[in-house]
């Protein structure tokens, strides 16, 4: 067994493996894996479209992997659009995570340790904007583990992203927004991501597409990316024994800077372009067995 990672939590790896089946238990057996001679010390990973079924859930087998990942000293940190409540929820085995696209990275107490924040005047004016393009486009807002929005995006919003509060572009000043999710029934999301681009500029926020429908705007100079570079950093990882997964436009440099990318074969072009690998994914267990290939040596007829 590799030695932990400095900055993983030993007890933490024992409550995960109380809480979940063990690979042993679903007829695995996983020991490190030295991948191309390589011992990885990070694995990131990217939740909806990746790591979660189609239901937004962690499988059984999911779960047990990222138990066997972080047992052998790797620590895990998920880098999503989510806010931290929805974050940790699914993914206890985490000490840190990035949240709301890099704009929010916390600890696993969620303790921040980094933020940073549009202002709400820069979001009514995309707001406003955007609804002169089309005015069928909704909005949401994430500040922190608050999560609000318009009734046009509350009807296309997963249930399984939480509690929901509905606003309308007058109560904005209640919010530090982390991140600005946009969705159009009729645009899609690299349709709308290159309009507001082009208008507001990368020097006042950044924008990309977090999935096919929906548009996510960031503080500028925020990214996964960035987030996970700070945790690293935290951890005293280097960034090129860091394993990434992920499938969008807004994973695809997180992708480009590990040192081993991995993005899903139905993602995002511009993610598999920065990948080094494109790998297929399940609708229940997502890329439990790719985590499995990469991170864990595994001698089972049941994996393949």
């Amino acid at each position: 067994m590799t030695e932990p990672t400095r900055g993983v939590d030993n007890d933490r790896v024992t409550r995960g493996r109380t809480a979940v089946a063990t690979l042993a238990e679903l007829g695995l057996r996983a020991q490190p894996c030295y991948t191309v001679g390589q011992v990885w010390e990070l694995l990131a990973c990217d939740l909806d479209g990746t790591l979660l079924s189609d239901h937004g859930e962690v499988s059984a087998l999911t779960a047990a992997t990222l138990d066997a990942v972080l047992s052998n000293g790797i620590a895990i940190v998920p880098a999503t659009a989510r806010r931290p409540a929805t974050t940790l929820g699914l993914v206890p085995w985490c000490e840190y995570a990035v949240c709301c696209n890099g704009s929010l990275v916390i600890d696993r107490h969620r303790n921040v340790l980094d933020e940073h924040v549009v202002s709400s005047a820069v979001v009514k004016q995309i707001i406003s904007w955007v609804r002169s393009v089309n005015e069928s486009i909704g909005f949401a807002v994430s500040a922190r583990d608050a999560l609000a929005g318009d009734r046009h995006f509350e009807q296309t919003r997963p249930h399984a992203l939480g509690t929901w509060i509905t606003i309308d572009e007058n109560d904005l000043d209640s919010f530090a927004v982390n991140n600005l999710s946009l969705r159009s029934a009729e645009l899609g999301a690299d349709e709308l991501a290159e309009l507001i681009a082009a208008e507001f500029g990368a020097n006042t926020v950044a924008v990309q597409a977090s999935s096919p429908t929906t548009v996510d705007v960031t503080p500028t100079g925020c990214s996964k990316a960035t987030g996970l570079a700070l945790i690293c950093e935290e951890l005293g990882v280097d960034p090129g024994k860091v394993v990434a997964f992920g499938d969008s436009a807004n994973d695809a440099d997180m992708l480009g800077g590990a040192g081993l990318g991995l993005a899903v074969n139905e993602g995002h072009p511009s993610a598999q372009h920065e990948a080094d690998q494109l790998v297929d994914r399940s609708p229940v267990d997502g890329i439990a067995t790719h985590i499995q290939a990469v991170l864990l040596d595994l001698s089972n007829e049941r994996f393949h």
